[in-house]
């Protein structure tokens, strides 16, 4: 049963009514079960830690109505991942194999790693500040490092894709392999509601002028966006998505300028952009072992959902409105 069939919300409903003005946080949330598998329940806390990095991105893009519907599409897509992994691992307890010990602590190094941690205390330590625990933690990369093993035999299927097929989808598809031009921006808010609004607008709009270089810094300390622990970066986004308000402002902008205050219903924001991305047109002949690759892909993932399919047949999957 997927979620968005059955019109499971995710997200409480944004404020609503003609005088209401959006916000640019989705709006606060109690943690409930939003899901069951075979009885197993899924809670809103559990699909949170994977959701909020690709939220963040959503804020440059979005706002009010549109910002909340797609918060609430990523959140979805977690909860049929999530219930997808159940399945899985449910399946794999009937007949168990053997998940060695160091593969799990390669994995949980290679995540501290990844964030600059070199020491499993401190990763402990970095965990227990976001508000997570290492031991759910380990339980839930032992569950993924099971999830892989299990999808790796369904993927072993025999493939051969043609010359023909290859170009003919090239062919079609042309413009998906072009890449328009990307920007990376770094973003600041200062809400209607932030004490001392005002003085902080005029000082940021000082010091950013003067030391454009701050911005990340600035951005952890003032900024009541979703992204401020990460020095206010949105990573790459394609021009065409910016909000229109935000595109205006960087019209003229180049790379490692700052713009702003740049002010919007939910209060005001301060944009770098820290670097563009030109845009690169397709080449079928560099591109041709991407594609061949991406149609085998396509037939090993039909060998995956098929698998995924059967065991959703199976089981009983409750979504809570």
């Amino acid at each position: 049963m997927a979620a968005a069939a059955a019109g499971v919300s995710l997200i409480a409903a944004p404020p609503s009514g003609p005088e209401t003005e959006p916000t640019a946080a989705v709006p606060a949330e109690m943690d409930s079960i939003v899901a069951s598998v075979n009885g197993d329940p899924i809670s809103l806390s559990d699909i949170l830690p994977e959701s909020r990095t690709e939220e963040m991105g959503l804020y440059a893009a979005y706002s009010g109505e549109e910002l909340f519907k797609a918060v609430q599409a990523v959140r979805r897509k977690i909860l049929e991942e999530q219930i997808n992994r159940k399945l899985i691992v449910a399946d794999y307890e009937k007949d168990p194999f053997d998940i060695p010990a160091q593969y799990l602590e390669s994995a949980m190094d290679m995540m501290a790693v990844g964030s600059g941690i070199r020491t499993r205390s401190e990763f402990a330590r970095h965990l227990r500040a976001a508000g997570l625990d290492i031991t759910r933690l380990r339980l839930q990369v032992r569950e993924r490092l099971i999830v892989q093993a299990m999808l790796a035999r369904r993927r072993q299927v025999a493939i051969h894709v043609t010359p023909q097929e290859v170009f003919q989808y090239f062919e079609k598809n042309k413009e998906t392999f072009s890449r328009p031009e990307q920007w990376e921006l770094g973003m600041i808010l200062i809400g209607r509601e932030a004490p001392g609004r005002e003085d902080t607008l005029k000082r940021l709009e000082t010091e950013l002028r003067e030391t454009p270089d701050h911005f990340a810094e600035l951005a952890e300390k003032h900024s009541s966006g979703p992204n401020a622990a990460n020095g206010g970066s949105l990573g790459l986004l394609e021009k065409k998505r910016l909000r229109p308000e935000f595109a205006a402002a960087l019209k003229e902008a180049v790379p490692g300028q700052v713009v702003g205050p740049v002010t919007t219903g939910e209060g005001d924001y301060f944009l770098r952009l820290i670097r563009i991305v030109p845009a690169q047109e397709a080449d079928f002949l560099k591109l041709e072992p991407e594609i061949r690759e991406k149609l085998e892909e396509a037939e090993r993932q039909k060998a995956v959902q098929s698998y995924c399919d059967r065991l959703r047949a199976e089981a009983v999957i409750r979504i809570y409105l």
